[in-house]
Formats: C-alpha cells, structure tokens, sequence
C-alpha cells in the first residue's frame, strides 16, 4: 500500500475499494492494519481540533506520503462526533490535497459554495440520518454538482433500510452518471450486496465503528474476494 504518487483513478479501478475508517482522537501517525487499500482519518473525533490545526497537518503530511489517506472532518449534522468551524475545516482540506490526501466534503457545502473549492478531485458525499422525502431527487442534484466541480465520487449513505432501492438504483445506473458513485447501506448485509454490485468505495472498521453498520476489516476483504470469483466465472 506504500505509494509515492498518489493515484487515485487506478485504486478506483477495481471496485470496491476498501477503506479502514480510523477516528482519531489523538494526531499520532500509526502503520494500518494488512488489507487496507485506503486509509480515513476521521479528524471530527479529535477533541479541540481547531486548537491542533497544526498538529492535525503534520499527521496528515505523514500519512499521506505513506499511505493512500482520505481525510474527513465529519459535520455533527451528518454523523460527525465534534463541530468543527467550516473556516478551520477548509484549511485542513486544501492542506490535505496539497500533500496528495483524498477528501470528503458534504454536497450541501458545495451545493452551498463554501467548501467547493476542495470538491474537484474529491469525494462529495451526504449522510442521511433523517428521513427524506425525495432522496433520489436530492442524490441526483448532488451528483450534477458533483459533476460541475469535477468530484472523482459522489458518495450516498442513509441510516433507513427502507431507503436500499434507491441506493440500488443509483448503483446500478452508475455508469451513466460520468463520475464513481459509492453506496453505503446501514444494514450490514446491504452493504455485502453494494460491494458485490461494484460500489466505488466501502468504508470498514479496524478500531471500532465510525458509522452504523460497518463491517468489520476482514469481512469486507471476503466480501471482495467473493466478487472477485463471480466476476472471474462471469
């Protein structure tokens, strides 16, 4: 997984691509644990992190230029643990697509104009932990924004199993949006299905939960090899 060059479009080529989520609670550089395609840093569980920026930064130049790492500071809105000013945010982003990070930034911040500064190249998401009225409406308003400031994936979890068709279609169509599209189902075994069905991303515990319903490290690596076998005898 060592790599001096960060290339994002081929570690998105072969689908799923399994992402051990760490939250970090304290900004230490740490080797992850054998399986990991990708690393994320969650920094929205680091208490105080606005009085740490520069600390946060040196974790990130560390394990960055080791390590394919995805950097994501969470909104309390959307499932993150500490509030965090969308000013220090910004700074921690670009900081990080300077030093060849891949970042998450939630699609109404770049619907909004805030943060879309740092969606080209990166993972637009939304997280969805109140019922919506028309969450295919809103996934694809996302996606076309996405899409207008060149986001490499555009990533869609919802905490309600009734939402799973909607994801499913979504993932089924992703071909014909231009971008990645990666689905997170809540339920465990949702979730084995989106990785079979070639979701582009599939986030995995290895220090605990940072999302309901992960699956474990070693689970997603079988999850992955089974798709490996079908697609072979396909």
């Amino acid at each position: 997984m060592l790599l001096g060059s960060m290339d994002w479009e081929t570690l998105l080529n072969n689908p799923p691509l399994i992402v051990c989520a760490v939250p970090v609670t304290e900004p230490k550089p740490f080797k992850p644990p054998d399986g990991c395609e990708a690393v994320e840093l969650r920094l929205d569980y680091l208490r105080g992190l606005e009085g740490r920026v520069d600390e946060v930064k040196g974790l990130v130049k560390v394990m960055a230029g080791q390590y394919p790492v995805i950097v994501t500071v969470r909104d309390v809105e959307e499932g993150g643990v500490f509030k965090v000013d969308n000013h220090v945010k910004l700074d921690i982003l670009e900081y990080a697509k300077m030093q060849g990070a891949m970042v998450d930034v939630e699609a109404r911040h770049v619907i909004s104009g805030e943060l879309a500064n740092v969606a080209g190249g990166s993972i637009v998401s939304r997280h969805v932990y109140t019922k919506a009225t028309d969450l295919e409406g809103a996934a694809l308003r996302d996606i076309e924004y996405a899409l207008r400031h060149g986001a490499l994936v555009y990533k869609l979890f919802s905490a309600f199993n009734s939402d799973y068709l909607t994801l499913l279609k979504l993932l089924m169509l992703k071909d014909s949006y231009g971008l990645r599209i990666a689905v997170i189902p809540m339920d465990p075994l949702y979730r084995a299905a989106s990785m079979i069905l070639g979701t582009a991303l599939m986030y995995c515990s290895v220090t605990g939960q940072t999302a309901p319903g992960q699956l474990g490290l070693d689970q997603c690596i079988r999850v992955k090899e089974l798709r490996r076998s079908v697609l072979k005898a396909s």
